[in-house]
């Protein structure tokens, strides 16, 4: 009874730690103003016929909201202040991906905040239909070479007067596309005759630069690309550290896959009997979270996957054979590593599913340790400078994208229960099993635990790889003295914490921060999901 007491009491004013400094250590930033999905798909179809005259009433479409991911190593470089505007303007924080699928192609188009086009694409057969429609009773362009041979001559244009009106139809009056600069143009004459133009359109900001490249035919434009690239000269070491950071996610991801063929060994060969009931119990949340959240990646997969190559009931069934098989994949891995490791604990003595009030009263109580330590140490780290953490989406941009609280639940089903089967409850007991140590035994499976946690949110970054390995031994010393569901249920509710926050917090947010921190921390938040 007292050792409860303590621990509710101890969970409770850690607790209250993280309430009190949530909003200092994890503050939250809206996108900016963006249209609904409903209202980009109008536009996107709007787009389309007046850049090419197609009329995609009534196609399938799916929509998405895309955000560059070149924002957040601008963050993390503490840049991004400076250049907000441009950021905004050409929808890299925020903007819709919208694919429309007809029955021979599909149009893709992207949309910035305002509505101006940075995005399109006809994919398929329809760009060759698009032309066909209009080469037939199109004169010849003037603007060639006069005396080009039918076959496809290639060259420069020898002019960019149309440049001016180009951007006019692409942006909207006083827009982002009025600033960008032409840089270049080809063409190409195609054995019709007719002329197929490439203009290159440059826009720069102090630390980015976008290249734009623009295909038309006459007045019908058959696709916009562009590559966005930092400029910045403290690029090169932000990349190092990240291709320093791949590398030990891999290998952090070898010793997790030896780990799991040592399970299969161990099941194999090694005597006892495994705990099936604990398997099915971990292995069933994860394969129906899995499932939950197959309309959120297939809507993703349309977008950017589709190219209308082949036929649109071809590829539903191998996005639809693809989860399933990812589904099954997940939940095997949680049946093998939950059977190997209760076979493993039961020969070292480790606790597993008895004691089960105690080992949740544990889990709480520590979920509540780790929450309230970290927004303590990352409010610090944020007031003095020596961290930075890239923002979150406030409330209502995730509403915007669509997650919500059975999302979150989905995910942390799949993160907590995953992680702590292959970490905590086969990787922790084997090592103890051959070492006989319990503290190497849980350090080595939180340096593995750690280490795959490569897309970390925290500059330097080996401040989010300390923070995990320390809750990762405490993880795995408890499972060894307490039991491994006392760990899961850490696991679990720290993420459904840290994920639903947002979604439940207020959007003053990051008013109240913008005040409250040193302007050069400004631009952070909360630290991702363990």
């Amino acid at each position: 009874m007292t050792e409860i007491v303590v621990l509710a009491v101890i969970g409770l004013l850690f607790g209250a730690l993280f309430v009190v400094l949530r909003t200092r250590a994890y503050p939250t930033e809206p996108m900016p103003p963006v249209m609904d999905a409903a209202a980009a798909k109008e536009q996107a179809a709007a787009t389309a016929r007046r850049l090419c005259g197609l009329d995609i009433t009534g196609w399938r479409s799916y929509a998405v909201l895309h955000s560059d991911g070149i924002v957040d190593r601008l963050h993390h470089l503490g840049l991004v202040a400076r250049q907000r505007e441009f950021l905004n303007g050409w929808g890299l924080q925020g903007s819709w991906r919208v694919r429309f699928i007809g029955a021979d192609g599909s149009v893709l188009v992207g949309l910035s905040p305002r509505g101006e086009v940075v995005l399109f694409e006809l994919a398929g057969d329809l760009r060759d239909r698009v032309v066909d429609r209009v080469v037939p009773t199109r004169p010849r362009d003037g603007a060639t070479d006069g005396g080009a041979d039918q076959g496809g001559d290639v060259g420069v244009a020898p002019g960019t007067g149309d440049d001016k009106g180009l951007r006019q139809r692409l942006g909207v009056p006083d827009g982002v596309w009025a600033g960008a600069e032409p840089v270049g143009a080809g063409y190409w004459t195609r054995e019709d005759e007719s002329t197929e133009r490439t203009r290159r359109f440059r826009a720069t900001s102090p630390d980015v630069r976008i290249e734009f490249e623009v295909e038309s035919l006459g007045a019908l434009v058959l696709r916009i690309d562009s590559l966005v690239e930092l400029t910045n000269e403290q690029i090169p070491a932000l990349e190092r550290a990240e291709q320093r950071e791949v590398l030990a996610g891999a290998g952090a991801l070898l010793g997790s896959v030896l780990a799991l063929v040592g399970g299969v060994a161990l099941l194999a060969f090694a005597g006892g009997t495994a705990q099936a009931s604990l398997a099915a119990v971990l292995a069933v949340p994860v394969l129906l979270a899995v499932l939950f959240g197959e309309g959120g990646r297939f809507r993703y997969t349309a977008v950017h996957g589709y190219e209308g190559t082949q036929s649109w009931a071809a590829f539903r069934a191998i996005n639809a054979l693809t989860s399933a098989v990812t589904a099954v994949t997940m939940s095997a891995v949680v049946v093998v590593a939950a059977l190997a490791g209760s076979l493993v604990a039961q020969r070292v003595g480790m606790p597993t599913t008895s004691d089960l009030g105690r080992q949740l009263i544990w889990g709480a109580c520590l979920a509540a340790i780790w929450l309230g330590l970290a927004a303590a140490g990352y409010a610090l780290l944020r007031r003095t400078g020596l961290a930075r953490v890239s923002p979150n989406p406030d409330r209502r941009s995730l509403r915007t994208v669509g997650m919500d609280l059975p999302h979150v639940l989905s995910l942390t089903a799949q993160s907590a229960i995953g992680e702590e089967a292959v970490f905590r409850l086969l990787a922790v007991p084997v090592v103890l099993w051959l070492t006989g140590q319990p503290l190497l035994a849980a350090l080595v499976a939180a340096v593995l635990w750690a280490g795959t946690h490569s897309g970390s949110m925290v500059r330097p970054r080996w401040i989010r790889f300390a923070e995990l390995t320390l809750i990762g031994v405490t993880l795995g010393l408890v499972a060894i003295e307490v039991g491994i569901v006392a760990a899961l249920v850490a696991h679990a509710l720290y993420n459904l914490v840290v994920l639903s926050a947002p979604l439940l917090g207020v959007d003053s947010v990051r008013r109240r921060v913008s005040e409250e921190a040193p302007a050069e921390t400004r631009r952070v938040s909360a630290t991702s999901a363990a």
